[in-house]
């Protein structure tokens, strides 16, 4: 089926749509609502990234610390304060 034999029922728009677009461009209550909507998809999408960012680092900090304790267990660089208190002062 091509577009010249297409029903017009397939090309066109619910009327409930067109009116609901009509209405929309009058309404400055709905037209706010669309920008506040605009504006927390923005947000949200900040809050996505940030979030994202923050299991990279995390991700980042796990081998990290895989690392240091493969270190440490096999003799390698001794671990700061072990004697002392964590933040590595010696009484």
């Amino acid at each position: 089926m091509n577009a010249r034999t297409k029903p017009d029922f397939l090309t066109s728009q619910p009327a409930s749509l067109d009116m609901k677009f009509g209405q929309q461009e009058k309404n400055p209550v709905l037209k706010h609502m669309d920008h506040l909507q605009g504006q927390l998809q923005e947000q949200l999408d900040s809050l996505n990234a940030v979030v994202e960012s923050m299991q990279r680092i995390s991700d980042i900090m796990d081998r990290m610390a895989k690392k240091k304790r493969k270190l440490n267990s096999t003799g390698g660089v001794p671990e700061r304060g072990k004697q002392g208190d964590p933040a590595g002062h010696s009484p």
